[in-house]
């Protein structure tokens, strides 16, 4: 008799969820922000099985040399974005009659940083990354590289616009096509590409899926959202976008830098094979951090309109994005040799420690990214900068510094110590400031927010 109550937990457990799940995605912040996991769900799922087939069709080393093209390719087209893809996810929400013009701007000015970008880097990359020269020496791969940052640019530059016209649904139904397309390909062009097949998959990918989201975006959601939005909010002031990019731009360098270019200095200390290795094992970890970056996306969209909510806002958010990270991140630890395993035996056995570390990285880098999230709320740039500039000076220090005497257990120890450190101050700060009560956010709204808008 006694046993008849545990046996009914799971079931009363199951039906907890059935009903608390489903109202949870009835605020339209958690549904947006689910979306967005989801979205990073599918692309962890998909990119999980696009390296497992690169790895068992491609060499380590040409998959080594691969990823760091890849490396470079997304760091340039980070650094072209201008970071207007967190002003999008600001700004866009209250564009209102200006929304059109502010996306198509935005669109322009990241598609031609994009080149003026890639052509500095090809003039001279024998200077910074010695092993990529060939870049610049073929014509034909120095124009497949510029295309592809162009197209990364505005792939990335997509999402932040589908979050700010609350439609971030198709968030994942873009990066679900695109990964597909990238798993289909990698394996098509294994024969043909045998050594340049993954980043030709990579990009041939990007193009397919871009072309077809800008015209949904621009024909069709921000016409809607303008009929829906317009007459309600004041549109942005385009010094104020500025003030906000330029603070931005330089913490978001920061964090690109802190993701590219450790994968670098891999391959330049303990070459491509070991490139290889520390990769795979990044591309398993980052889901989690995209977990964290999608929640704070949308609290940002929300506190547009709800800024005297912001300390409720950010805690609710912190609390969702601790429910999904720190479970993921035990699991990762526990069973990361043998995730690792199915690229190969290699990978297993050179990799499992650097992803053990990685994955415990991305618990306290929970509280950063939600720091930084609030601190875009509130416009204070300054403490953007700060905080992703001191992660990205410890994280690439260190990793420079322990990489060679240490291998890649040294560049996992930089990410773990880097976080942690940059954590628990922005802890100590957190306090400070609910203890004065001083976390309150600024609305851009000029009057309520039409009703499918709230959050609460």
């Amino acid at each position: 008799m006694s046993e008849a109550p545990f046996a009914l937990r799971p079931r009363r457990l199951w039906n907890g969820i059935r009903t608390w799940f489903p109202s949870l995605l009835r605020v339209p912040m958690y549904r947006e922000a689910y979306a967005l996991v989801l979205s990073g769900g599918i692309s962890s799922v998909l990119g999980l099985a696009f390296w497992t087939a690169a790895a068992r069709s491609y060499d380590p080393d040409v998959v080594g040399l691969n990823s760091a093209v890849i490396s470079a390719m997304m760091f340039l087209a980070g650094v072209s974005q201008l970071n207007l893809a967190n002003a999008a996810v600001r700004f866009l929400p209250a564009a209102g009659l200006a929304a059109m013009r502010f996306a198509i701007t935005i669109y322009l000015l990241s598609l031609a940083s994009a080149v003026v970008a890639t052509t500095a880097f090809l003039a001279g990359v024998g200077i910074w990354t010695p092993s990529l020269s060939f870049l610049r020496d073929t014509p034909g791969f120095a124009a497949a590289f510029t295309v592809s940052a162009m197209a990364w640019a505005a792939f990335n530059l997509q999402h932040s616009l589908l979050i700010g016209l609350r439609r971030a649904i198709w968030v994942p139904v873009e990066n679900g096509a695109y990964s597909a397309g990238k798993l289909a390909l990698v394996l098509i062009l294994a024969n043909a590409w045998p050594y340049w097949g993954i980043f030709a998959s990579w990009t041939i990918a990007l193009a397919l899926t871009v072309l077809p989201t800008v015209t949904l975006i621009l024909g069709r959601m921000i016409p809607r959202h303008v009929v829906l939005t317009g007459p309600r909010v004041v549109p942005p002031n385009w010094s104020n976008v500025s003030r906000y990019v330029a603070g931005d731009y330089l913490g978001g360098l920061c964090w690109l830098a802190s993701t590219t270019l450790v994968p670098l200095i891999v391959l330049e200390q303990s070459g491509a094979a070991a490139n290889a290795y520390f990769s795979l094992s990044w591309v398993i970890v980052l889901p989690l951090y995209t977990v964290g970056a999608s929640m704070g996306s949308s609290l940002v969209v929300s506190a547009v309109f709800d800024a005297g909510e912001l300390k409720t806002l950010a805690y609710r958010m912190l609390r969702q994005t601790a429910l999904l990270v720190v479970p993921l991140a035990i699991a990762l630890f526990i069973a990361a040799p043998y995730i690792l395993r199915v690229f190969g035996e290699s990978y297993s056995s050179h990799g499992t420690w650097t992803l053990r570390l990685l994955a415990l990285a991305t618990i306290p880098g929970m509280l950063t990214t939600m720091c930084v999230n609030v601190a875009r709320v509130q416009r204070r740039m300054s403490m953007v900068t700060l905080v992703f500039a001191a992660q990205s000076a410890l994280v690439l220090g260190l990793s420079w510094i322990s990489v060679k005497p240490y291998g890649l257990i040294g560049a996992g120890l930089a990410w773990l110590v880097g976080q942690s450190v940059v954590a628990a101050v922005v802890a100590v700060y957190v306090i400070l400031k609910l203890r004065s009560g001083r976390l309150t956010g600024a609305s851009d709204a000029q009057n309520a927010p039409p009703p499918r808008s709230r959050v609460l």
